[in-house]
């Protein structure tokens, strides 16, 4: 898979380094003043992205998500003291066993790039501070910027409530 990824990566965007930019709009908090007007903010920051050579599959998979314009519109939606966390969350099944996925995971979904094949891990890319890690088993559709150093709680056996005990792709 890595050998494979690598290879994808390198016909569709080249040797790298990969940086992508995010502008991320939110409202500037305004005292005395009815939520619905307050002023739109926009930010950019930028992601330089792992070397193909370190993380091929999360690295192309990440881009191509990029060039499929998958996270355009996606909502910050977790600020945590530890994190900040984006995207789109999988489906979960409710009481009675139906499920219904938004229709942004769908947009995932449909290009096949919901879902990493493997949680990848270098250990040249830990969680520190300000760094980017994929969430979630199987990773995909949820990312997260590191506020802190979260080598420790991100990292190698980290999770001790994963069944699974894969660390987070580390990725940017």
């Amino acid at each position: 898979v890595k050998r494979l990824s690598h290879r994808e990566g390198m016909d569709w965007f080249g040797e790298g380094p990969h940086r992508v930019e995010i502008t991320l709009e939110y409202p500037q908090y305004t005292p005395d003043q009815d939520v619905s007007t307050w002023p739109r903010i926009t930010k950019p920051f930028i992601i330089e992205l792992a070397p193909l050579s370190l993380m091929p599959h999360t690295v192309t998979f990440f881009l191509t998500q990029v060039h499929y314009k998958l996270w355009n519109g996606i909502h910050l939606h977790h600020n945590m003291n530890h994190i900040y966390h984006f995207g789109v969350p999988a489906p979960h099944v409710n009481d009675i066993g139906d499920v219904t996925p938004s229709m942004e995971y769908l947009q995932f979904q449909n290009r096949k790039l919901d879902k990493v094949i493997f949680q990848e891990y270098h250990p040249e890319y830990p969680h520190e501070e300000w760094t980017v890690g994929f969430s979630g088993r199987p990773s995909g559709t949820e990312f997260y910027v590191n506020k802190l150093n979260n080598t420790i709680i991100h990292g190698p056996g980290g999770q001790p409530y994963d069944a699974h005990a894969d660390v987070d792709p580390c990725f940017g």
